[in-house]
């Protein structure tokens, strides 16, 4: 039976807003309960609860253990000063009015549960988005320096071909106004003031060194100059592929087993280390 602390055992003070009340104990832990109507503590072997005349705000009332006393300090629920800390109507339903207190902390406690999980939800959904945000964001430089990269490699392409067209077309052009020079008339005016030749000998050796001279036109030489040139001045050819090669992959054998396989073998290992010895009893005993 535990002893229950009398009025006379506490004491109490107040403010507007407060309300202060000490009860002696020479424990060390006590457990005490705060609801808005309603106070108690429990240190065996004594007990102490009080019907509180007005409301508090138990979230913001405290109970702490110090100096060899429980001191409750209590938040008013509306600031006014009392004439007693007491609930002493009797025409009020004490036990209604405790259970009815009771269960409206309870929904209070309930509600800041799940306020809590709500709130942690909450912080967890934030950062999920937050990390999505920075993945897609990721992956969007990536892809930007990607596109950079093609962009560039495409205009340098493209550069290059042009240029290669151009070679070409360089290469063409003086390929045909060469072999234009070669195909064209030439037309020799022979004019001899000093000599005068009238015979026919001299006119047919003026014929044959004409046509020596136009023999001596060397057309290839003319096309393997100009190659010559455009080689000077052409890009760089892009170097061949790689040649294909082989290459072989040697797979070790695996030292660890699954567990069932090992147990396997050092089930069969112990087998035959136990027949082996059956063998050498029934041995010994077939001696004796």
């Amino acid at each position: 039976m535990p002893i229950v602390i009398s009025e006379k055992e506490y004491s109490w003070s107040q403010t507007d807003s407060t309300l202060s009340i000490s009860i002696p104990t020479k424990s060390k832990a006590a457990d005490t309960y705060i609801n808005s109507v309603y106070i108690k503590a429990n240190f065996a072997p004594y007990f102490f609860e009080l019907d509180l005349l007005h409301p508090i705000l138990p979230h913001q009332s405290t109970a702490v253990i110090a100096d060899d006393r429980i001191l409750f300090t209590l938040t008013k629920k509306h600031s006014t000063l009392w004439n007693t800390v007491k609930c002493t109507d009797k025409d009020v339903n004490v036990r209604e009015r405790r259970k009815k207190a009771e269960q409206e902390e309870l929904d209070r406690m309930e509600q800041l549960r799940r306020s809590k999980i709500e709130e942690k939800a909450a912080a967890s959904r934030k950062l999920v988005k937050q990390q999505i945000e920075v993945e897609r964001a990721e992956r969007e430089r990536i892809q930007g320096e990607k596109d950079a990269q093609k962009q560039r490699i495409e205009e340098e392409l493209e550069a290059w071909e042009r240029k290669l067209q151009e070679s070409e077309s360089n290469v063409n052009m003086q390929a045909l106004s060469g072999e234009e020079a070669a195909s064209a008339p030439r037309t020799f005016h022979s004019i001899d003031e000093t000599i005068h030749t009238t015979s026919e000998q001299a006119q047919a050796l003026a014929l044959d060194d004409v046509e020596i001279d136009e023999s001596e036109i060397d057309m290839e030489a003319i096309r393997a100059k100009v190659r010559k040139q455009l080689a000077a001045t052409a890009p760089p050819e892009r170097p061949p592929p790689r040649k294909p090669g082989h290459i072989t992959v040697v797979f070790t054998n695996r030292k660890n087993l699954p567990t069932t396989v090992a147990r396997e073998r050092e089930d069969a290992k112990w087998q035959a280390r136990i027949d082996e010895a059956m063998k050498k009893h029934q041995m010994q005993a077939s001696h004796d």
